[in-house]
């Protein structure tokens, strides 16, 4: 099997750059509570900041994107975005009575769509959503145990999925 020199995951370093805003996202709104919960809008603030900010930046892609997606990625980074929104709307229907299992959902949705990046970012989005996954499903499991504890495993969690993609970029696994 012939391996190529070139990487086959372009956008890796974008990728861990959003994962580190992100993980800011998830810290802030645990620093500055609101009614004694994370502060919901504060999150959705910095989410909004991190995902304009780089994902979608088009001097931020072009200079840290080695090349565009492939037709195929774009195909999995899509399905996953239609992942994450249908299943934000849902759990913000289904749970919007109770703030802890809405967050819980929230972030149990979030890893799932992760495993769709593994085609498009490569395995540690795929270990990183397995890990958000669990972190979630604890939450659901050890309901005595404080919401921002699990706002602070999933942050570290994507701060150090970011911090690697960072430095090791461009990686082929």
């Amino acid at each position: 099997m012939e391996t190529s020199i070139f990487p086959i995951y372009p956008r890796q370093r974008l990728f861990g750059l959003f994962l580190c805003l992100v993980s800011l996202a998830l810290f802030l709104p645990v620093a500055l509570p609101y009614q004694g919960q994370p502060n919901g809008v504060l999150f959705g603030m910095c989410y909004a900041t991190a995902l304009l900010g780089v994902m979608v930046n088009p001097l931020l892609r072009s200079r840290l994107a080695l090349r565009p997606a492939t037709a195929r990625q774009r195909r999995f980074s899509n399905s996953g975005l239609v992942l994450l929104t249908a299943g934000a709307a849902l759990a913000s229907v289904l749970f919007a009575a109770d703030p802890r299992t809405l967050w819980l959902g929230l972030f149990f949705i979030v890893g799932a769509h992760f495993l769709l990046f593994v085609p498009v970012h490569g395995r540690i989005a795929g270990i990183l959503g397995a890990l958000l996954m669990a972190n979630a499903t604890a939450g659901f499991l050890l309901p005595n145990l404080a919401l921002p504890v699990f706002f602070i495993t999933d942050g570290s969690l994507k701060l150090v999925a970011g911090s690697l993609y960072l430095k090791i970029s461009p990686l082929n696994w």
